[in-house]
């Protein structure tokens, strides 16, 4: 693919993973929060002694796999992901957004003309913790 070329729809994986499906739980310290999870459908057990057929529960385990596996989600590469997390964040108080990039590098590609078709259609600007602020996901 060439570096200005958007991928083409088979480039991107929408297929859903076998015998599961996402869904949504709702958090427990902020209602909300939905938390993606994969509901995975087992196989009956089998008694290997008569035959008899078992049904197992399903199981459900943390999906970090992202937006691209929810077939109800509707993705354009030149949008970008919705900022799904935006009003949860500002809520918390111990962010700033930046009034331009923060890197070198950064504001050197968003001066570079050449590199517009590559862009995203809605670029936010960056936050950082305000001062005194830890800003983890680990608290």
């Amino acid at each position: 693919m060439k570096p200005n070329q958007l991928p083409r729809g088979e480039a991107i994986s929408r297929t859903p993973f076998p015998n599961s499906e996402k869904i949504y739980v709702r958090g427990q310290l902020h209602e909300n929060v939905n938390v993606p999870m994969r509901k995975i459908n087992l196989d009956d057990t089998v008694d290997k002694f008569n035959g008899i057929r078992t049904p197992n529960e399903p199981v459900l385990v943390y999906d970090t796999s992202g937006a691209y596996t929810d077939p109800n989600v509707e993705i354009d590469v030149r949008r970008g992901l919705k900022p799904i997390r935006q009003q949860w964040i500002a809520a918390r108080e111990d962010v700033q957004q930046l009034s331009r990039l923060s890197s070198e590098y950064g504001r050197q590609r968003e001066e570079n003309k050449k590199l517009e078709k590559l862009r995203f259609q809605r670029i936010r600007k960056p936050l950082k913790a305000k001062p005194g602020q830890n800003v983890t996901q680990m608290h």
